[in-house]
């Protein structure tokens, strides 16, 4: 059976001396499996029903079109106080909750429409009553009728609170009324549909298909009135064309009359104050007792418009609507809903909500790892938090063609330059961007779920648009050797421009080496893009990697350098020959107004060779490099008698030195012309593997 629950989304209060504090709050479906969802009636959630409480509380009813439903009685800012129940839906049954009304003692009373279908379709109502502390008083299964033999049917439309504490209850068959411990005492020859409310003196007012008007509780009418009534509460109003009288209640002659303005939107509602608001799928139209009108408001999230709008003690507004909480593919029936407040003046903060999918921090369609550097631009950054949407398994998070959990969220007072608004980076979902957004970012997506998204202009405008380079300090490895893979901005003369930061991740191939591969070190350079402790490296998994920056807040730099650097150990067991590319797999970067930098992307492709037991590379092992820390000269011993290269970069990847062995054992490098500083040298030859080792130049 699946139930509906209310969750907090957020409570964002914001005073003004003429209004009151308004709010957005989530209701999700808490479903079994997408499968379930056979009908857009099964899951597509509604703001159904409204009644103030005398002790100044709300009922609100919320559900599906044809079963699922929960009442609840919320204080003003929406805090649930106790759930009164509700409606269900089975595989061969349903349960639908109707005719909400609260009562005298701060509870409410409601009737529960049971319908199954095994061999033949039956019906049955019950009239349910729960105190004002959420306990149950009584719940009443109604006589039934049988338009088949043997086969009950039932069902309520509406339920009428009399003064007396009596109820009632008008049904498919007739007006059953009932004493307040829920017994049937009479009942009166009049049939459903329709809807009925109680007046103070034990009265009822019926709108049926036989009659419409007052009654007293012995089903004599009082008086009667084709023309179409509205009401709050016992006061009755009449509208005809475009004149709305107010009646006497008693005789149901009018009282008054105003102008009521036509403004083309079907619902009515009519308010405590006198006045009335019409409303359609996203309009709200509110005008006082005079008939002029206060305030226009329209509400955008709803995915199919709101469906009732109903008046709360404080004179504000509560509607809600149903959004669509994924992206779908295959399934087109999985939904969530919302309520929300308008205060007296026509302000609330659905004004700044819309739906937003966590962790596309740029709004751009595409949660991936490059929304990073956004949300690093936003560090700092608070607004209200909400609860997430992740009620999901976020191993359906696919985010790029496939299912997104949707979510509602209201602005941060901050927005980027191009105009995405800062509550688009909270991923975590606490109010606050911080490294915890991008450390939620980066759990929740894998290589295999985000695709990549940099920009790269045509080749005729490459002359002047900047490398990002990733430079393997050589060519050629073998199992078992050690690759430092540089990164370096502007790396064909052209500098980066203003850059503020930018992420990316690795996709090395092939993956069957790759996930075999060992990360042995990895290390930021200083750089005219920031200092060390300005440049955050994060190294999740073998698959992933990121770097951003957070420096040029005043997009003044011009970065033309290289920037850090990854090692990766070959595994020792490779039996093949192979080429190794490292490529990306996502890729951004931003000024400081968020706008995206223009980049080209270059690689470069390593042979990687197996380990061959006969190779003479074996014998570099036995390698000594010394002295080290050195000063004016380094020697080599122990080298094996073939032609080797001899490669010398310092701690920014630059080439300092290149050399090539004569058959001999012994090498020595000058060293009298480099500045001090660490350095790596590297060695390998035309048929062998490589050695690498860092030293120190003093």
């Amino acid at each position: 059976m699946k139930k509906i629950s209310l969750l907090i989304l957020f409570g964002l209060s914001y005073f003004f001396s003429f209004c009151q504090v308004t709010y957005v709050k989530r209701i999700t479906f808490n479903s079994e499996t997408n499968s379930y969802y056979t009908h857009p009636g099964d899951s597509n959630l509604q703001f159904l029903d409204v009644s103030e409480s005398p002790d100044g509380n709300t009922f609100i009813h919320m559900g599906t079109i044809r079963g699922s439903t929960s009442i609840y009685k919320i204080d003003l800012l929406g805090n649930i106080i106790f759930d009164a129940g509700g409606g269900s839906l089975g595989n061969l049954n349903t349960t639908i909750a109707t005719a909400l009304h609260a009562t005298p003692d701060g509870g409410c009373i409601y009737a529960s429409n049971y319908s199954a279908w095994s061999t033949n379709f039956v019906s049955y109502s019950f009239i349910i009553k729960i105190d004002g502390s959420g306990q149950l008083n009584f719940n009443t299964t109604l006589p039934s009728h049988y338009s088949t033999p043997n086969i009950p049917e039932q069902e309520t439309y509406d339920v009428a609170v009399l003064s007396n504490g009596n109820y009632t209850c008008l049904t498919l068959d007739s007006i059953y009324i009932l004493d307040p411990s829920g017994n049937v005492i009479r009942t009166l020859n009049f049939r459903g549909p329709g809807k009925m409310f109680g007046f103070n003196n034990g009265d009822f007012y019926l709108e049926c298909g036989s009659f419409r008007g007052r009654m007293d509780m012995n089903g004599n009418p009082i008086w009667s009135n084709p023309s179409l009534i509205l009401h709050h509460d016992t006061t009755l109003y009449r509208l005809s064309g475009n004149t709305l009288s107010k009646l006497d209640g008693m005789t149901g002659s009018v009282i008054s009359s105003i102008p009521f303005t036509q403004t083309g939107l079907p619902e009515i509602q009519m308010l405590k104050d006198g006045g009335w608001c019409v409303y359609n799928s996203t309009t709200i139209n509110r005008f006082d007792s005079n008939g002029v009108s206060k305030f226009t408001s329209t509400i955008s999230l709803p995915k199919n418009g709101m469906n009732y709008v109903g008046g709360q003690s404080d004179g504000s507004l509560i509607t809600g609507g149903t959004y669509r909480s994924k992206r779908p593919i295959f399934y087109e029936y999985d939904f969530s809903s919302f309520i929300g407040t308008i205060d007296t003046s026509g302000n609330s903060i659905m004004d700044s909500t819309t739906q937003i999918w966590p962790g596309d921090a740029n709004d751009d369609g595409i949660v991936e790892f490059g929304d990073v550097v956004y949300i690093a631009l936003a560090q700092g950054s608070t607004g209200p938090n909400r609860v997430d949407s992740a009620i999901y398994n976020y191993n359906d998070w696919q985010y790029y063609g496939g299912y997104e959990i949707g979510d509602i969220g209201t602005d941060f007072p901050g927005s980027f330059a191009f105009g995405v608004n800062h509550k688009q980076c909270d991923v975590y979902t606490d109010g606050v961007i911080d490294s915890l957004d991008i450390n939620e970012l980066a759990s929740k997506i894998s290589i295999q779920q985000y695709h990549p998204y940099w920009r790269m202009r045509s080749p005729e405008s490459a002359r002047t648009v900047p490398y990002f380079s990733m430079l393997p300090d050589r060519d050629s490895i073998v199992a078992g050797d050690t690759v430092r893979i540089y990164f370096v901005l502007g790396n064909n003369g052209i500098a980066v421009d203003s850059i503020f930061g930018l992420a990316f991740g690795l996709d090395p191939f092939p993956s069957s080496i790759w996930r075999k591969g060992e990360v042995i070190n990895n290390e930021l350079l200083n750089s005219d893009l920031g200092l060390i402790n300005e440049l955050r490296y994060g190294f999740y998994t073998p698959d992933f990697g990121i770097l951003y920056a957070r420096k040029d807040l005043q997009n003044a730099y011009h970065v033309q350098d290289t920037i850090g650097f990854i090692d990766f150990k070959l595994f020792d067991t490779l039996s093949y020959n192979t080429d190794l590319e490292f490529s990306l797999s996502s890729f951004k970067a931003i000024t400081a107004g968020g706008f995206p930098v223009d980049f080209q992307i270059q690689n470069a492709t390593i042979y990687a060779r197996s380990i061959i037991a006969s190779s003479p590379e074996l014998s570099f092992n036995k390698i000594t490099c010394s002295p080290n820390p050195a000063k004016e000269s380094i020697t080599l011993n122990n080298l094996p008698t073939e032609q080797l290269n001899i490669q010398l970069f310092n701690a920014q990847g630059k080439l300092c030195f290149s050399g090539k062995t004569k058959y001999s054992s012994n090498y020595s490098i000058d060293l009298k012309s480099l500045p001090s500083g660490i350095y790596m040298l590297n060695i390998f030859g035309s048929e062998t593997g490589s050695f690498s080792r860092k030293f120190l130049k003093q």
